[in-house]
């Protein structure tokens, strides 16, 4: 009868044990999966103005819980004179290091034009854009 009993506990134990240990593994997996609800930041750098046919470089950076996004699936700028959206240009941009994403592009008319960034990482896509003022 004694054996019977600390059988018994014993498997109770285990059974225990094993649940206690699939508990630990969805709260990781309920972390991680916070982690990657974590929106991407991209942030834009160019400059304010330009000059007709000045090569300017334009570049966004991209980081994910504060790091780094090294691995984007795709970032593309895409440029327009203000009120011609329709007359849109895209540009590839080129990976640089440290979550920096690059393009140079130059303007052949003065005006106000729209720089926007299209940046898809981590099942996430934004689109911040920045005015640049071009002249003569």
């Amino acid at each position: 009868m004694k054996k019977l009993a600390i059988v018994l506990m014993l498997f109770s134990l285990l059974l225990l044990a094993s649940c206690s240990n699939d508990s630990d593994t969805e709260d990781s997996n309920h972390e991680d999966m916070e982690m990657d609800a974590q929106p991407i930041e991209a942030t834009l750098d160019l400059p304010e103005k330009a000059e007709v046919m000045e090569t300017i470089e334009a570049k966004v950076t991209v980081l994910h819980n504060g790091e780094a996004v090294e691995d984007a699936d795709e970032v593309e700028f895409e440029y327009w004179l203000e009120g011609k959206k329709g007359d849109s240009e895209m540009i590839m941009a080129e990976h640089i290091g440290e979550g920096v994403y690059k393009v140079e592009v130059s303007f052949d008319a003065t005006g106000t034009y729209i720089l926007q960034s299209h940046v898809t990482a981590l099942a996430q896509h934004t689109m911040p854009k920045q005015e640049i003022e071009v002249t003569d």
